[in-house]
């Protein structure tokens, strides 16, 4: 089988963190530690040149650690991906192919990139949940 024959239309590029801030307010977290967290996505217009279209896919997570009432760790991450597809491909299709295929690739960077650097933080390391990205579209839908 040749390289060719198994390459998919859509491909990630560059897929980096972007903007990372982590705050430490009170090292004496509790034995206890449910994280919350919220999460943003976004996806930029399509740009085209002679072969290809493109676009950005952007995850955002603010996490959270507080019990009963106190804050002891908050982080804000955003990850970004670069996506491309063949410029004969609908646009519709391309879209749903960032949504459904590209954001749990980059939320799989950002979860290993989130336990590596709170392990060497000398934290005990956040393992954050996988996400149902369908179910998370379909909600957005829902409330559009």
């Amino acid at each position: 089988m040749k390289n060719n024959d198994i390459k998919s239309e859509f491909q990630i590029g560059k897929n980096y963190i972007k903007e990372f801030n982590i705050d430490i307010i009170d090292k004496n977290f509790p034995d206890k530690r449910d994280y919350s967290f919220q999460l943003e996505v976004g996806i930029s217009e399509i740009n085209t040149d002679e072969k290809y279209k493109y676009a950005n896919v952007y995850v955002k997570y603010n996490i959270s650690l507080n019990h009963n009432n106190k804050d002891y760790l908050k982080i804000y991450l955003k990850s970004i991906g670069e996506f491309r597809a063949n410029k004969k491909m609908d646009d519709d299709k391309f879209i749903n192919f960032c949504k459904y295929n590209g954001t749990p690739m980059i939320s799989q960077n950002v979860r290993a990139y989130l336990k590596a650097v709170t392990a060497l933080s000398d934290l005990k390391p956040i393992n954050l949940p996988m996400v149902n990205f369908y179910d998370f579209f379909e909600e957005k839908n829902k409330d559009n």
